[in-house]
């Protein structure tokens, strides 16, 4: 039983969490811009004054080009990474390099260069914001391949995989969501920065960066010998989108793809309206006493006049969702064994499409209505 054990088992205990550790900047980077970025850049002041630093329309133009050109580089990162060759193996290097870059995107994204609309902010939001994915991308892919790399116990790798979605799928995405929170309480300014928003990210940067230089310093890589070149007639990038098409040959493929768009669409269109539906819908009525209550008991929530901060309020919302999540993650695992991981999957799809469409009927119920 213990030579089993043992042949079960690649990494140390400290090996598997340094490594697993890493995922919570997968999680957080994404969930802190996609939840406020947009908010961020045209919200209100606490006198209800408009605070616009790139035109709504701008921004959205911005964000798809900056995901669309990142659809281009994907394909090409992941095919020099297969093919890299050092004496510290062909991943690690594109994550030690690629670390410091993203986080000094991410920094920028909350550092415009002015206070009201301009093409310098409208530049700089797209060359930080393309910047982000394009690095998330160099260092995220090969910290994700490093998986079946360090351990070929299939135990072992799910063991990680557990640990990776502790880190990455809940405390990223929840720390990233709670960013309202962190602003309001770094609002005096850290260091040499005067905003809590360039504060946190600043803050969010370092640690993003530690974190992943953390996750490949205690783990080695398995040696692999050089891939032989079948189509030594063509450049780089040709023989990566060669590669990238042929994983449309497989027909299981398409139909996945077309599920994970609207999932991740879905996860992006709720992450974005949450601040607006805190903001607009909940904030446009005076709140009861009963409501004063429950919102007094979220630390710097209510100010001394007794006025909610609903952008704090919204982070605190997203606290209770991921919570509520959490209590999922036992029950859904138990699900996909029992009916299969694909027929989960098609479940949650039709769920998330429900949840949408409710969530475009807030306001209009003649209950649970802050309008009614």
């Amino acid at each position: 039983m213990t030579s089993t054990a043992k042949s079960e088992t690649n990494l140390r205990p400290w090996q598997r969490l340094s490594y697993a550790i890493g995922n919570f900047g997968v999680g957080y980077g994404p969930a802190s811009f996609a939840f406020l970025a947009y908010y961020y850049y045209g919200r209100e002041n606490e006198a209800g004054e408009a605070i616009v630093l790139v035109p709504i329309a701008t921004f959205s133009i911005i964000w798809f080009l900056a995901n669309a050109l990142n659809g281009i580089t994907d394909p090409i990162v992941g095919y020099l990474s297969d093919r890299t060759r050092t004496r510290w193996g062909r991943r690690k290097p594109w994550i030690v390099a690629g670390a410091p870059l993203l986080a000094l995107c991410y920094f920028f994204i909350w550092s415009p260069a002015t206070a009201t609309p301009s093409l310098a902010n409208a530049a700089l939001l797209f060359a930080s914001l393309f910047g982000f994915w394009f690095f998330f991308t160099v260092v995220v892919a090969p910290y994700l391949s490093l998986l079946p790399e360090i351990t070929p116990h299939d135990g072992e790798r799910l063991r990680l995989s557990a640990w990776m979605s502790l880190f990455g799928d809940v405390l990223g995405t929840l720390a990233g969501n709670m960013l309202p929170v962190f602003v309001a309480l770094a609002a005096g300014g850290l260091l040499f920065l005067s905003g809590g928003y360039q504060s946190v990210a600043l803050l969010g940067s370092l640690v993003m960066l530690a974190l992943f230089v953390l996750s490949v310093l205690f783990v080695r890589e398995q040696e692999h010998a050089p891939r032989q070149d079948e189509n030594p007639g063509k450049g780089a990038i040709s023989k990566a989108f060669t590669e990238f098409g042929s994983t449309f040959r497989n027909p299981a493929f398409p139909p996945y793809l077309v599920g994970v768009f609207f999932y991740r669409m879905a996860i992006m269109i709720t992450l974005v309206l949450t601040p607006f539906v805190a903001t607009k819908i909940l904030g446009s009525y005076p709140p009861s006493p009963s409501d004063l209550g429950l919102l007094s008991s979220l630390p710097n929530v209510v100010n001394d006049a007794g006025v909610p901060d609903w952008e704090q309020a919204a982070g605190y919302l997203m606290m209770i969702v991921l919570a509520g999540a959490m209590l999922f993650f036992a029950p859904v695992s138990m699900l996909c064994a029992r009916i299969g991981k694909r027929r989960v999957f098609i479940i949650a799809l039709v769920w998330l499409g429900l949840v949408l469409m409710l969530m475009s009927t807030i306001g209009l119920w003649p209950i649970f209505s802050p309008f009614s």
